[in-house]
């Protein structure tokens, strides 16, 4: 049995996991967002997460989603369930318990690889109890000092991960996925330890979001702001989700609130131009 204690987003989280898992491996991925180390305050009740592995398990139907992504639905009774073709993860709002049930081994490995049997319930709870707390999960990169944060929002392949190793490394946020919040009226963004091919541990903080920037691949480098329900659109289409029509209302005025709240840009920029000199001039 392995266990910890993270704060993720202002979100303390208990964790246990019951089977073969690499304690290297998760020290690696969130020994920083341990709560006892992070120094990130606590924003929300606390919430436990519960890992069974098994050789040989399999989900009680299949996914009608494509691996790796994941099928949510919530049921009648305000629990949220999660399937993917090696995992089935359950979350429950009003006890904050999530427990999740998966393969020891993967379904297609070559396809896609979890770094830790933590990482993907921790997401898809993020991405529903999020909103709950006022708040969103975002498939972005980011950069954050004392001045603010700068979230760079694009869907997979889209940029995010080129654009992270432009940024110092010690003021990454993530280079796949970033949570943002509403505090006291004030919209931040938080570092998260779920990172992709950038490959490296990220460090916890939390700053002031001071823009939104939608990447876009061009030879030529152009920064054009965007308002209103464009803005909304295209913000909405990075917000992480896997539960449709439940809440999307909510969430739908949640995000339009992040808008009318945050500068939204729309950046075009090639693979080699330089992106902190644009991070100054929106801070």
């Amino acid at each position: 049995m392995t266990d910890l204690e993270l704060n993720l987003c202002g979100i303390p989280f208990a964790i246990d996991v019951d089977g073969p898992c690499s304690e290297a491996s998760l020290e690696a991925r969130f020994g920083q967002y341990r709560t006892s180390r992070c120094g990130l305050p606590v924003l929300s009740p606390p919430a436990s997460l519960r890992v069974s592995l098994r050789d040989g398990w399999r989900p009680p139907r299949p996914s009608r989603v494509a691996f790796p992504g994941a099928e949510g639905e919530a049921l009648a009774d305000g629990t949220v369930r999660f399937f993917r073709d090696h995992e089935h993860v359950t979350w429950d709002p009003a006890r904050r318990v999530a427990t999740a049930e998966r393969s020891t081994q993967l379904a297609s490995p070559a396809a896609y690889v979890d770094v830790t049997p933590i990482d993907t319930p921790l997401r898809l709870v993020l991405s529903h109890e999020l909103p709950a707390q006022g708040g969103v999960l975002v498939h972005g990169a980011g950069y954050g000092d004392a001045r603010g944060a700068v979230v760079f929002l694009a869907p997979s392949t889209g940029g995010k991960t080129t654009t992270t190793r432009k940024l110092p490394e010690a003021n990454v946020l993530s280079d796949d996925q970033v949570g943002l919040r509403c505090i006291d009226g004030v919209w931040h963004a938080f570092a998260l330890p779920f990172v992709g091919d950038y490959a490296k541990p990220t460090t916890p903080r939390m700053a002031p979001l001071r823009a939104l920037v939608l990447l876009e691949k061009s030879p030529a480098l152009s920064l054009t702001r965007l308002v209103g329900a464009r803005a909304l659109v295209r913000v909405m289409s990075c917000v992480v989700r896997f539960v449709r029509g439940a809440g999307g209302r909510d969430l739908l005025k949640l995000v339009g609130d992040l808008v009318d709240a945050t500068p939204v840009h729309v950046l075009a920029l090639s693979r080699d131009e330089p992106v902190m000199p644009l991070v100054e001039r929106l801070l």
